[in-house]
């Protein structure tokens, strides 16, 4: 009854007047909140494309040129890295030809013993425009100081790229810096080559001519060699900059294929300048666009709203085919105006405006109660409907026992973060799907499939007098669930945690109890049994019991624990020094890495423990799993990265002969779904003061294949800092060889399952070796973990591997045992000598 009053309620309201504009309102407001959150953003990159595609090529300004540091001539550069000699040699063959102006798409922040001299040819030469980029700290890193002096002016290079990696207009100021190519706009001598611009822009929107690969363009190398004849670049805006494949890639409209660099957008912005054809954007502003669709959304919605189905089709085919057309015909006349968004408004309104009367109504409002809209399983309320059915069938007849499995796809949220909630709908989805066709064709009972919300779904097995079928289809649930799913044409694997109980367990409460109560017991339960299989695998499933309940208990308590040690945690505020409440109960030990080769020291790997007030030393294998399955390891891993690095600059301020030492700290998997992680070890270097090439980071070979392309994505951010990075425990059965030679590592770790079966067996040789020869022939070295006894340590040396850490050598030592260990001889070259 009270649905039906709602339902009539709601069609009560629908008829009033005002309602004729409910569904242009209700239209706008869904598209500009589609809009706030990006996901419009495809299609307009789509439109963009296709105006510039219908619009045609136009011919690129001959008086823009480029210099490109190629492939060939980017070779010459990273010989020496900071060498001023081809920049002065470029300007003294350029000046006599006497270009407008010469420009640097590129930084020269470090000073250098020739900074001199090219401030020298600078002086000597046409207008030369430098480049300025930005520091992690929103500060301006500009030129070395002489050639700033020397400069004409200064440009920033920092342009917005869309999400694949698409460049539409330039950032015209930052701060007092102007963008590189609006630079030039400043420089008097330069005044007469361009039209009369504004004073400032709000925004800068490319007019793409056409194909970038088009542009004059000549070899740095090529031009030192003298084979540019002089005159070519007469009267010309020379840039300079690297077109090298990898170094600051853009696309644009004409070049989806072949990607262009950051000197292509300059080139593309100063074609603008000169021939005033920058794009003209219409309604730019999220408030601008969201008052010009909310009157084309009322406008339509009242007229629309109530119309014959002919006059209702040809109206919206109508405008939105006008729309269309006033899009393409003013985008010749170098003007940019919205088409995805208004004609979303127009069709969402004629959507709201068709379904108005209908919509609300008891049978739909009562099935999506009952039933999830992505899966189209039932939802908790259906099966809690069918538990107190089932219930009381067994208080009547003590009959008709049932099970319950819970169960959860462990992977869901690294998916979302990773590959969008779309692709973790699609999962549900195909997980779905697999689910019924277990349920429908392996001959079980008829069971009872449902989603309970998120990424956790249970099955009611009816009819049960012994556990073993239900164990046999929580065996099958888990084959099936590890079987890879395909997403975006890469195999994805998702592990799940099974959770089983019995109606019986709950049968002995009074005959008085009501069902509900029993219907709720079981489901906790359920639950509880899911939470103990997650925590003893990834893959497991476990029965309810008693025990169990402890356990569980047990596991929140610390977590409760684990939470409240971490509040403590300040990420304002200088991690580590003022932690003391911290500190007191976790702490690093550190134990060696040393060179197989010269017996040397050549650093330490940072390991946590934690000293629990009451419960005492708890291992690592029990307390990181749960960190990482709360989300508490983000905070942790960051307290750790802190404290090594800390701790070995402090020892390299004590000890000077080991100021080569490196630290090596683990990331944890959920470390790498963190977007800021890489900006968060920089902040830890800098404030440290640690050389980027004294950390090492340790990543699992799991965490690789988990997010293959956004791990491989973070690991070169981290190797273009300077940190090293580590692979652990290689030879596990999980990397691919030929996706090896990709990952921007240093550093193979070989399992020490693998060195404690040297002596006993020939495999393990055989595997080591090959792994030495790959990691060798890719230019990586290798680490030895677990390393006991003189025989193991030989047969390493002779197999030529790197490093080694293990027991022979030291333990994880405290920081008070580092420090007696770097003022003594090192214990085990006197044992290997």
């Amino acid at each position: 009854m009270k649905a039906r009053r709602e339902v009539q309620l709601g069609t009560m309201l629908w008829h009033h007047p005002w309602s004729r504009f409910v569904g242009g309102s209700l239209a706008v407001v869904g598209v500009w909140v589609l809009q706030m959150l990006g996901a419009i953003a495809p299609l307009d990159h789509w439109v963009y494309h296709r105006l510039f595609h219908l619009r045609g090529e136009r011919p690129w300004d001959n008086r823009v040129v480029i210099i490109a540091i190629d492939s060939v001539s980017h070779e010459g550069f990273t010989q020496k890295s900071w060498s001023r000699s081809p920049y002065i040699q470029l300007l003294r063959q350029l000046a006599p030809s006497q270009p407008h102006a010469i420009v640097f798409n590129l930084l020269l922040l470090q000073e250098t013993a020739e900074d001199g001299e090219l401030a020298a040819a600078m002086a000597a030469s046409p207008p030369v425009v430098l480049g300025v980029s930005w520091g992690p700290n929103k500060q301006p890193l500009l030129p070395a100081p002489r050639l700033r002096e020397q400069a004409s002016t200064l440009g920033h290079l920092f342009y917005p790229t869309t999400s694949g990696g698409f460049v539409y207009q330039i950032t015209p100021q930052m701060g007092d810096i102007p963008a590189l190519s609006l630079s030039l706009t400043n420089i008097p001598a330069l005044a007469s080559l361009f039209p009369p611009q504004p004073s400032d822009y709000p925004s800068f929107w490319i007019n793409w001519q056409g194909d970038i690969g088009k542009i004059p363009t000549y070899s740095f190398k090529g031009v030192l060699r003298g084979e540019i004849p002089p005159e070519t670049f007469r009267d010309k805006i020379v840039l300079v900059g690297s077109t090298a494949t990898g170094f600051d890639t853009v696309m644009t409209p004409f070049n989806l294929d072949n990607v262009g660099n950051g000197v292509h957008v300059q080139a593309a912005v100063i074609n603008n300048l000169l021939q005033g054809n920058n794009l003209k954007v219409w309604g730019e502003g999220e408030r601008g666009l969201f008052w010009g669709y909310g009157l084309l959304g009322m406008v339509l919605g009242g007229v629309l709203t109530g119309q014959s189905l002919r006059r209702f089709v040809s109206g919206v085919v109508g405008v939105s085919g006008v729309w269309v057309l006033l899009a393409v015909g003013v985008f010749y006349w170098d003007v940019l105006i919205p088409v995805v968004s208004p004609v979303l408004v127009i069709g969402t309104v004629s959507a709201i405006a068709t379904l108005q009367g209908y919509w609300i109504k008891q049978a739909q409002s009562h099935y999506h109660q009952q039933y999830d809209a992505l899966t189209g399983l039932p939802q908790r309320s259906l099966l809690i409907e069918q538990i107190q059915t089932h219930l009381a069938q067994i208080r009547e007849d003590e009959q008709g026992h049932f099970a319950l499995l819970f169960f959860d796809l462990n992977r869901l949220g690294e998916i979302n973060a990773h590959q969008g909630y779309p692709a973790g709908d699609h999962l549900l989805q195909i997980t779905t799907q697999r689910l019924k066709e277990l349920l429908n064709h392996n001959g079980h009972a008829p069971c009872l499939l449902a989603r309970m919300g998120g990424d956790e779904f249970a099955i009611l097995y009816p009819q049960v007098t012994t556990p073993d079928p239900v164990l046999h289809l929580a065996q099958e649930l888990e084959n099936v669930l590890q079987q890879p799913l395909s997403l975006a044409g890469e195999g994805v694997y998702s592990n799940v945690s099974i959770g089983i109980t019995f109606s019986w367990d709950v049968m002995t409460s009074p005959p008085s109890s009501p069902n509900t109560d029993l219907c709720q017991l079981l489901l906790r339960h359920g639950e509880i049994a899911m939470y103990q299989a997650r925590v003893q695998g990834q893959s497991s499933y476990a029965v309810f019991n008693a025990y169990l309940h402890e356990s569980a208990i047990a596991l929140w308590q610390l977590e409760t624990d684990l939470r409240h040690t971490l509040n403590s945690l300040s990420l304002n505020a200088s991690l580590g020094l003022n932690q003391p409440s911290l500190e007191r109960e976790f702490q690093l030990q550190y134990q060696p890495i040393v060179s197989l080769k010269t017996s040397k020291l050549q650093g330490f790997e940072a390991l946590i423990r934690w000293h629990h007030p009451k419960r005492g030393l708890i291992s690592p294998l029990e307390f990181i799993p749960l960190a990482e399955e709360t989300g508490l390891i983000a905070l942790l891993g960051r307290w750790v990265i802190y404290k090594a690095c800390y701790q070995l600059r402090t020892w390299q301020y004590s000890f000077p002969n080991f100021k080569h030492l490196i630290i090596t700290v683990n990331l944890s998997p959920i470390q790498l779904l963190q977007p800021d992680i890489v900006r968060q070890v920089q902040g830890i270097l800098e404030e440290t003061g640690v050389d980027s090439r004294r950390l090492k980071l340790e990543i699992t070979e799991s965490s690789l294949i988990a997010n293959a392309d956004h791990a491989i994505a973070l690991l070169r951010e981290f190797r273009e800092l300077g940190v090293r990075l580590s692979l652990d425990d290689f030879g596990m059965g999980y990397s691919s060889l030929g996706r090896l030679q990709n990952l921007p590592l240093h550093t193979l770790k070989i399992d020490k399952s693998f060195v404690q079966d040297l002596t006993t067996s020939g495999d393990s040789t055989k595997i080591i070796q090959m792994i030495l020869d790959l990691a060798h022939s890719f230019k990586m070295n290798v680490v030895a973990e677990g390393i006991e006894t003189p025989e193991q340590l030989e047969t390493l040396r002779g197999l030529n591997c790197d490093y080694g850490q293990g027991y022979f050598f030291a333990p994880p030592l405290t920081v008070a045992e580092v420090e007696t260990l770097l003022t003594h001889p090192l214990p085990w070259q006197q044992i290997v000598s």
